[in-house]
């Protein structure tokens, strides 16, 4: 998989661990115009990959979803819209360190893209005591997951 620093919104960042809410992690991406078009036309797809570094820890059972998230400034505060990609919300047992969470590719029309974009976590029910993610823009999405030996492929 390519991952452009560039392109990125975190790198083994910290879960949210306030109350449960919206909370925007890492940083933004300045999409260099005020209107800057349709984001995902190009020669290929531009995906949007969020993946687990550390395993989440919640004594609640937290839940929480990652958003992408369009704003007109750079700390994601004023005119913020979600990109609505179908993104679900994931139990603690399903995040786990290593473990592929979402691959979207970006919307080429339909979109209002602001000049910025990040990420928004959403959690629910109780907060995290621990837990990394990384997430950022690929052109080029891997599939690929280690499995112990004798187990049967999953797809």
């Amino acid at each position: 998989m390519i991952i452009d620093s560039m392109n990125e919104f975190c790198s083994d960042t910290a879960l949210n661990t306030g109350a449960p809410g919206n909370y925007i992690l890492g940083t933004s991406i300045d999409l260099g115009q005020v209107n800057p078009g349709d984001v995902g036309v190009g020669v290929r797809p531009l995906y949007w990959v969020t993946t687990m570094t550390q395993d989440a820890v919640s004594a609640g059972g937290g839940t929480c979803s990652f958003q992408l998230v369009t704003a007109t400034n750079a700390e994601l505060t004023a005119g913020v819209d979600p990109i609505n990609l179908g993104s679900q919300y994931f139990t603690v047992a399903e995040m786990t360190a290593g473990r592929l969470l979402q691959a979207f590719s970006l919307p080429i029309e339909g979109v209002n893209y602001k000049q910025f974009l990040g990420v928004r976590m959403a959690s629910l029910t109780a907060p995290f005591s621990a837990g990394a993610v990384n997430s950022f823009l690929t052109p080029d999405v891997s599939a690929w997951r280690a499995l112990d030996e004798g187990t049967p492929d999953p797809s």
